[in-house]
């Protein structure tokens, strides 16, 4: 009894001891958060007192609208100029996928929505437009296909090309095919404009006669790249291949050789309202795996008679 009782009075003191520790935590905690926020509020020059929370947190008015407004201006003008005449664009977010192997012609032709056996390397019908489809028919990704000789291009968005390595990967069963990522291998630019192909075959040097979709090997500024005749904005095009560490060096080539004719270097958000004005819809924006090509008006990446 005498030990039960020793044990419940030390109880007690305990507990009482972590209530008086308690009570003198709280009752420093005020103390705290006056010395903190004399801290944080404390002027920049001594002598002025610190603003109120309200007052040293509120917005310039009209300071966010200004810098929209000079955007918006900024765009406006770009868009004029590239309908004028041309606009390059640096195109980061595009990627590549190579398809090689004694195989390649026969799988691919399966794998995708267009003829892409009847491709021959050159100016006249060495591209078209494809699409990798569900098996319910839905969008998977939209490529651009493309052929040089031994081996095809799938250039499609840069989010894309995992997922569609995956996807294709898995039909390789016994054919003599080899996918790969060659993203990091090019730089990607595009002139989008009425004078853009006269401005790539001035800096080629000859007239490149390229069909739509097609596209070639071409000497950009002593450079060896692909040039290609698609584009998003319903004007002419061009698509450039530049192998990585020479972009910098056919950008100014290029802006030298185009500034008569009024080239100008844009940003993304310039390229991406003529492409909704044009309605050309984009994987991760229109398309996804619940649309259906006909839906998006994809009928040129469709083929109804191949095989």
């Amino acid at each position: 009894m005498q030990r039960s009782a020793r044990h419940g009075l030390r109880l007690r003191r305990h507990r009482h001891r972590r209530l008086r520790r308690r009570h003198r935590q709280r009752a420093r905690l005020p103390d705290r958060l006056r010395t903190l926020r004399a801290l944080v509020c404390r002027p920049a020059s001594g002598g002025r007192e610190p603003a109120s929370e309200a007052r040293r947190w509120q917005p310039r008015p009209g300071r966010r609208l200004q810098g929209l407004g000079r955007k918006r201006s900024r765009v406006s003008d770009a868009i004029h100029a590239i309908r004028a005449a041309a606009g390059l664009f640096r195109l980061a977010r595009r990627g590549l996928i190579c398809v090689e192997g004694g195989d390649r012609v026969r799988w691919l032709d399966g794998m995708l929505s267009n003829d892409v056996a009847s491709l021959e390397p050159g100016p006249d019908r060495s591209g078209c437009p494809a699409l990798l489809l569900t098996r319910t028919g839905r969008i998977q990704a939209d490529p651009q296909v493309v052929t040089l000789g031994d081996d095809f291009w799938l250039e499609l968005d840069g989010d894309a090309v995992s997922a569609t390595l995956a996807t294709l990967d898995q039909f390789i069963i016994a054919d003599d095919v080899s996918l790969r990522d060659c993203s990091a291998g090019v730089e990607r630019l595009a002139l989008e404009g009425p004078m853009a192909p006269r401005i790539v075959d001035e800096l080629a040097g000859r007239a490149l006669g390229l069909a739509r979709d097609a596209a070639i090997h071409a000497e950009l500024a002593g450079v060896d790249c692909v040039v290609g005749a698609w584009g998003v904005s319903a004007m002419e095009a061009r698509q450039l291949f530049v192998p990585s560490g020479s972009g910098e060096h056919v950008i100014r080539a290029l802006l030298e050789v185009g500034a008569p004719w009024g080239l100008v270097e844009a940003d993304p958000d310039s390229l991406e309202i003529l492409r909704i004005e044009a309605g050309v819809p984009r994987l991760g924006a229109e398309l996804d795996e619940e649309v259906l090509p006909p839906e998006a008006r994809l009928e040129r990446a469709l083929s109804f008679d191949k095989g």
